[in-house]
């Protein structure tokens, strides 16, 4: 039977290949090596992306439960109860009675033994150390400490923590303090502030339990403590003497600066990754909140970039993935070898044929699935400086994490500018954000630039899937709202697309109020939603000055404490028009304004979170 010209030049391919040419074969092993090695570099970038994420989770975590150990822990509660009842305390601090009165020492030396503090003592209202007892039978009697913000925070009616040097004893410590109130009601008048002054051990213990570096920044960026003890003291940024004079200026650090500048630190705190010992480690930071009036304070964790994937797993990875590589080739030998002993015939020879087409299509298959994987860790694109010349984003979580999330992406040749609001808040909307950030980041690989309904559409897909409500059965039911604006290069319109998610569109001026584009009336990702549900996009023309916004649920059902109502779309819509006259960037943190003068004393409800974008006047539709 004649051949086809394709089945004689594979049966010339085998016999080339098995030839017993030693070159050959060591080219196709040096060829799964390198294959190996493209797929291990490509491993490692994931995992160093996920050690990043958990990092950050890991910094949240230990923030919270240096909170917990402090402002939220057993001696700001007894401190607090003992500056509201002690009669001693407020005759002493209103000075009904002499300094050093013995029952007053009494009483602070039980408070202070009680706490394991190494001394307590009663401020009057003028800021002088009225009664003071000290573990080291150190006196502070007398020393006035109205310059500590601690003091200024307990007169102002507020408990807080404050971390300083100690200007008797030399040595890093804690100050809690609460307020010393007239009478037994907390409204009543304050006239002094009630002190316990703790060693930083808890503190160090809670830093040398990561594996890695901790530190922890005062709201000035000095270290305070750190598990290497070269970067104690040590200031992050920039050293301009004004900024050193104020950090002398606020005898936080006793007289350590006295004389000298504090050093340097040997990196940045607005780089994810660093350069450290010669070493690469990942940076996370999360912020600590004390009532200090400076502001927060800042914990940061640093964590060897060879622990996201050792070097046993390294070798393992490049192995099995060389070995991989080799076995498809002498896969690919195997069939055409088979193909040319067991096929003569006609029909023979084109059911080989299939067969190695399907077998091309194994090994295309798996270069795909390389692509997608490289793909997906390849760091995002930053939103483009110019476009739009305007903008603005408030984030505002209910707790330390939220639900709320919003992407600026770069697609194609064009941007895509995202704001969605995942179930839940806090730790599980965190959660959700995540897998909503994976279904994005598929989406944008898989569906064709320009088409934002797509794109929700398969991240509806996604998200159902990755959680396994596309079936029957199971008791979850989450997922998110989202509104996707899309920008072409040179824009005369912006294509937008919502999921159960409004676009509000505002040309300053306009009598006719603020435009809402409602977008599909169905979420993404929920149990009972069909998997292939379409949603809409909608043109609109890009106009001189016109702003766009986007806007979560939790802005919108925060309750008022006047009104026992929502906020509400109309009153947003109301605060964009009464907004026209401000600039465009401060709009976010002007909304949040009325949003705060409307809740007043009402506990926040959920996660918010604004954007807004505009074109200018150098733009017409």
């Amino acid at each position: 039977m004649q051949h086809f010209v394709p089945v004689k030049f594979a049966d010339r391919f085998v016999a080339f290949w098995l030839d017993n040419r030693p070159r050959y074969w060591a080219a196709a092993v040096f060829a799964s090596l390198i294959l190996g090695m493209s797929v291990l570099v490509e491993v490692e970038r994931y995992a160093e992306s996920g050690q990043l994420r958990a990092l950050e989770a890991e910094a949240s975590r230990r923030s919270i439960e240096i909170m917990s150990r402090t402002s939220n822990g057993k001696i700001m509660g007894y401190l607090s109860y003992f500056g509201l009842t002690s009669s001693l305390a407020k005759d002493v601090a209103v000075r009904l009675l002499p300094a050093d009165t013995p029952a007053m020492r009494d009483s602070l030396r039980f408070l202070g033994e009680d706490s394991k503090a190494e001394g307590s003592f009663i401020v009057d209202k003028d800021g002088v150390i009225a009664t003071s007892w000290d573990s080291a039978g150190i006196s502070s009697t007398g020393m006035d400490v109205r310059y500590r913000p601690y003091f200024r925070n307990a007169m102002a009616g507020k408990d807080s923590i404050y971390a300083a040097v100690s200007v008797n004893t030399g040595r890093r410590a804690l100050y809690f303090a609460a307020p010393v109130h007239a009478d037994i009601e907390r409204a009543s008048p304050v006239v002094g502030a009630a002190a316990i002054r703790i060693g930083l051990q808890s503190i160090d213990e809670l830093l040398l339990g990561f594996r890695g570096y901790a530190l922890l920044l005062t709201p000035n960026k000095v270290v305070f403590a750190s598990t290497n003890l070269d970067w104690n003291f040590a200031l992050a940024g920039r050293r301009d003497p004004a900024r050193i004079q104020a950090i002398r200026d606020s005898k936080q650090f006793g007289r350590l600066f006295d004389t000298a500048d504090p050093k340097p630190l040997p990196f940045s705190l607005d780089d994810s990754v660093v350069w450290a010992d010669g070493r690469r480690y990942a940076l996370a930071k999360a912020p600590v909140a004390w009532n200090d009036p400076q502001g927060d304070w800042t914990l940061v964790l640093l964590d060897d970039q060879s622990n996201a994937i050792g070097v046993e797993s390294e070798l393992w990875v490049w192995g099995l993935s060389s070995l991989a590589s080799l076995l498809l080739f002498f896969l690919a030998l195997v069939l055409l070898r088979n193909h040319q002993i067991k096929f003569q015939a006609r029909e023979a020879e084109i059911l080989a044929a299939k067969n190695l087409r399907d077998a091309m299509e194994v090994i295309a298959g798996s270069i795909r699935y390389a692509s997608r994987i490289q793909r997906a860790v390849l760091p995002d694109e930053e939103f483009f400086a110019g476009k739009p010349p305007e903008r603005f984003a408030l984030w505002k979580p209910r707790d330390v994490v939220g639900g709320d999330i919003y992407w600026y992406k770069q697609w194609g040749e064009g941007q895509l500018i995202i704001l969605a609001d995942c179930t839940g808040h806090g730790v599980p909307g965190a959660f959700m954000t995540l897998i909503a950030g994976g279904a994005l980041e598929v989406a944008l690989r898989r569906v064709e630039p320009g088409d934002p309904a797509g794109l929700i559409a398969h991240m509806h897909k996604r998200v159902q899937n990755l959680l396994s409500q596309h079936v029957a059965g199971g008791d979850s039911d989450d997922g998110l709202e989202l509104g996707v604006c899309y920008i072409a290069p040179n824009p005369t319109s912006v294509v937008y697309a919502g999921a159960h998610f409004p676009l509000f569109i505002r040309d300053p001026g306009d009598p006719s109020g603020v435009t809402v584009v409602k977008g599909d009336r169905s979420g993404i990702g929920y149990r009972g939603i069909p998997p292939e549900q379409a949603f809409t996009n909608v043109e609109i023309a890009i106009a001189a000055n016109r702003r766009f916004y986007l806007a979560t649920d939790g802005l919108f059902d925060q309750i008022g404490e006047r009104t026992g109502r929502s906020f509400g779309k109309k009153r947003f819509m109301a605060a964009i028009e009464e907004l026209d006259g401000e600039p465009f960037t401060r709009h976010g943190e002007l909304v949040f304004e009325r949003l705060e003068e409307h809740r007043g004393a009402q506990a926040r409800r959920d996660d918010l979170a604004v954007i807004g974008f505009t074109f200018g006047g150098n733009h017409a539709g």
